[in-house]
C-alpha cells in the first residue's frame, strides 16, 4: 500500500518508501511537489474529482483506470481521508493507494475464460442431461451421475428426483429458472447440490436449451452441468481478501489518528508559557506513551512488509529465553496495571539457553502479553510460564481468562491483517498483524507457536516453543547501565523541531552539541567545531547524507570521527547504502533515547574498520 500526505495546496508533505519506489523518485524530489507534476496530466485528471472531495472534508474510496507517467499501473484502488486542524478546517488529506492492475487483468482474463467455457459447454457431451418434458423422464450421462455421487441405476430419472439433489435453500430459485426457461428457451443457473454418496456440498453451473413444437409448447430440454465449486470458493476468497483490505485501510487510518490526538493536546498544553512543572510531569508521560504506541504501529507495519518480502532479519546470539520474557513483562507492566490486571509468572526450574535475537524475542513476548491484556477484563489474571520439555525445548506460555477465540477463527489466527474485533469500540487498538509477526519471528528461530482456546468467553493460550542450545554454548544474559562520557557531537538535520529536541537530549546528557541544516553548513562546522561524532539525516536539501558522509570522510582523513545515519529509512538496502557511503552505523527514526545515549557512551572514539566492526543498527 502506498501512503502519502497531501496538503490543501495539493503538495506532498509525506510519503512512505513504496511511494518513492513506485514513482522512482527520491524523498527530496517528492516533498513539496504538486500532485499534477508527480502523477502527470492524465492521471491527475482522473483523481482530481476525488482530491476535491477529500479537501472538502469527505472521505472517499474509489477505483479507476489510470495512466501514470512513471509506472506501469493501469488501475488503482485509493482511499482518501481528510485531515482537519483543531478548529475542524481541512488542512490536507491522507492518501492510501494500491495498484490493482493485476487483479483487474485477472478478472478480465476470467471473464474471457468463462465466455469460452460457456461456448464449449454447448457443444460438449460431458455431464449432459436430457429431459423429456411431456413424459417427465430425465436421462443423465455417466459423467453427470458420477458428479452427483450416483452409481448406475440409482437415479430414478424424473425432474422430482433431480430436485431432491439440490440444496434446500436453492430449490425455489432453480425451479423459477426452469419455469422461465420453458418459455424463453434458454436455461442458465448456478446452484448447490448435496452428493448422494458423501453428502458433500458442490456448486454446479447448469446450461440448457429447450425445443418447442409448432404451437410453442415445450417438448424437450438438453443441457450440461459443470462443477464450479473451486471457482465459487475462489470468488469467495477474493471477496474476503477485498473485505479485509478495506477494513485494514480504515483501521490503519483510525489507529494512526488515535495517538496523534493526545500528542497534539499535550503539545498545546506544554506550549503555553505559564505551564508549571507539575503539569509537565503529569503530561509528558502521556506524550511518551502515545509516541511509543505510534512507533510500535509503524514498526509493526514495517515488519509486516518485510515478512511479505521475506526480508525480516534476526541477529542471533546465545541468551536465556527467560531474560527476553522478563524484559517483555517489565515493558507491559504499566499497561497491565492500568487495567488492574494481575500477572502471575511461573519460572522454569533451570535456565533455558537458546540461540536467538534478544530484541526480536522480546517483541514476540510483548505482542503476546499485549494481546492477553487487550482481551482480558479489568481485574483479570494473565498467566505466564516457562518450562523445559523432555525434548530439550524451551516452552513459554501466555494464557489469559478473557474473550477467547471462536473455533472457526482459531485456524486463521496467525493470518496477516486478521481482526477478530471489528466493532467501532477499538480503544485497545491494533492492526491485526502482531500474531503474524510473532509466528514468523519464532519460525526464524527454528521454533513454532501454537494457539489454543476453548471458545468464546473461555480465554486463550499462546505457546512459544524454541529449541535449546547445547550446554557448552549457554550464555548468561548481562544487564548493565552505561557511564556517560562527554562527546563533541554534530547534528545534521533539516527538520528544525527534530534537530532542536535531539540537541536538547544530547546536551542534557552532558555532551557538547552543534547543529547544521544542510551539507554546506555541516562542512563549515566540521572544520570549526571538530566533532567526535556526527548524527546525520539522509534526506537533506541540496546534498543528501550519503554524499555528505563521503566528503566528510575525505576532509577528516586520519582523524577520529564516527558518523551515524539517523533516518526514517530502515530497509536492509538502506543500511547497506549507509555503510558503503562512509557511515559507521545506521539508526532508524525514531531511535530510543536510552539506546542512543548508550551507543554514544560505549562507542570507541576512533573509527572501526568498516568490514569488521560496525555499531548496531
Amino acid at each position: 500500500v502506498l501512503l502519502a500526505y497531501v496538503d490543501s495546496e495539493e503538495r506532498y508533505r509525506f510519503n512512505n518508501r513504496a511511494y518513492e519506489q513506485w514513482f522512482k523518485l527520491r524523498p527530496a524530489e517528492l516533498y513539496g511537489q504538486h500532485l499534477r507534476d508527480v502523477l502527470g496530466e492524465s492521471a491527475y485528471a482522473a483523481v482530481k474529482p476525488h482530491v476535491a472531495l477529500a479537501l472538502s472534508g469527505e472521505t472517499t474510496r474509489f477505483e479507476t483506470e489510470i495512466s501514470y507517467r512513471a509506472t506501469d499501473a493501469q488501475y488503482i484502488s485509493a482511499y482518501y481521508v481528510p485531515d482537519r486542524d483543531p478548529e475542524g478546517a481541512v488542512q490536507g488529506f491522507f492518501a492510501l493507494v494500491q495498484d490493482v492492475t493485476a487483479n483487474k487483468r485477472a478478472q478480465q482474463a476470467l471473464e474471457q475464460a468463462q465466455h469460452r467455457l460457456s461456448l464449449a459447454l454447448r457443444a460438449g457431451r460431458s455431464g449432459t442431461f436430457e429431459w423429456d418434458i411431456a413424459a417427465n423422464r430425465t436421462a443423465w450421462s455417466e459423467e453427470l451421475l458420477e458428479l452427483h455421487g450416483f452409481r448406475k441405476g440409482e437415479f430414478r430419472g424424473s425432474r422430482e428426483a433431480w430436485m431432491t439433489c439440490i440444496h434446500p435453500e436453492d430449490v425455489e430459485r432453480v425451479l423459477d429458472a426452469f419455469e422461465r426457461a420453458l418459455g424463453d428457451g434458454e436455461l442458465a443457473v448456478d446452484y448447490r447440490i448435496r452428493r448422494h454418496d458423501t453428502g458433500d456440498i458442490r456448486w454446479l453451473h447448469c446450461r440448457g436449451a429447450v425445443s418447442h413444437d409448432e404451437r410453442r409448447r415445450p417438448l424437450r430440454m438438453v443441457g450440461i452441468n459443470v462443477d464450479i465449486t473451486e471457482q465459487k470458493r475462489a470468488e469467495e476468497a477474493l471477496r474476503e481478501v477485498d473485505r479485509r483490505k478495506d477494513e485494514f485501510l480504515a483501521m490503519l487510518a483510525h489507529e494512526l489518528r488515535n495517538p496523534l490526538a493526545p500528542i497534539r493536546y499535550v503539545a498545546h498544553i506544554l506550549a503555553h508559557d505559564d505551564t508549571d512543572q507539575q503539569s509537565v510531569r503529569r503530561n509528558v508521560p502521556i506524550l511518551l506513551r502515545q509516541v511509543s504506541h505510534l512507533v510500535r504501529l509503524v514498526d509493526d507495519l514495517l515488519d509486516a512488509a518485510r515478512i511479505r518480502r521475506g526480508m525480516i532479519e534476526v541477529k542471533k546470539e546465545y541468551l536465556h529465553a527467560e531474560s527476553a520474557l522478563q524484559r517483555a513483562m517489565e515493558t507491559m507492566q504499566a499497561t497491565i496495571g492500568e487495567k488492574h490486571q494481575t500477572l502471575r509468572f511461573t519460572p522454569a526450574a533451570r535456565p533455558l539457553p537458546v540461540r536467538g535475537d534478544a530484541v526480536r524475542l522480546e517483541q514476540v513476548f510483548v505482542n503476546l502479553l499485549s494481546n492477553a491484556a487487550k482481551y482480558s477484563p479489568v481485574g483479570g489474571v494473565i498467566h505466564v510460564s516457562a518450562q523445559l520439555r523432555e525434548s530439550e525445548e524451551a516452552v513459554i506460555s501466555v494464557r489469559d481468562e478473557g474473550a477467547g477465540i471462536d473455533p472457526q477463527m482459531l485456524p486463521q489466527v496467525f493470518d496477516l491483517f486478521l481482526q477478530a474485533d471489528q466493532s467501532l469500540d477499538r480503544s485497545q487498538g491494533g492492526l491485526g498483524i502482531g500474531l503474524t509477526i510473532v509466528k514468523r519471528i519464532v519460525e526464524l528461530h527454528g521454533g513454532r507457536v501454537e494457539a489454543r482456546s476453548d471458545g468464546l468467553g473461555h480465554g486463550s493460550e499462546f505457546t512459544v516453543i524454541l529449541p535449546l542450545v547445547e550446554p557448552e554454548q549457554r550464555l548468561m544474559e548481562r544487564e548493565r547501565g552505561y557511564h556517560t562520557v562527554t562527546r563533541r557531537i554534530l547534528v545534521v538535520e533539516d527538520n528544525q523541531d527534530s534537530a532542536q529536541m535531539l540537541c536538547a537530549l544530547l546536551e542534557g546528557d552532558g555532551h557538547t552539541v552543534a547543529a547544521a541544516r544542510d551539507g554546506g553548513e555541516a562542512l563549515t562546522k566540521l572544520e570549526a567545531f571538530s566533532p567526535e561524532f556526527v548524527l546525520m539525516d539522509i534526506g537533506l536539501p541540496g546534498m543528501d547524507g550519503y554524499a555528505l558522509a563521503g566528503l566528510m570522510r575525505q576532509r577528516t582523513s586520519g582523524k577520529s570521527l564516527r558518523m551515524y545515519a539517523l533516518t526514517g529509512y530502515g530497509y536492509p538496502e538502506d543500511r547497506a547504502m549507509a555503510l558503503r557511503s562512509g557511515f559507521d552505523g545506521h539508526l532508524t527514526k525514531p531511535v530510543d533515547p536510552e539506546r542512543l545515549l548508550r551507543l554514544l557512551s560505549d562507542a570507541l572514539p576512533e573509527r572501526s574498520n568498516a568490514s569488521s566492526q560496525r555499531a548496531p543498527h
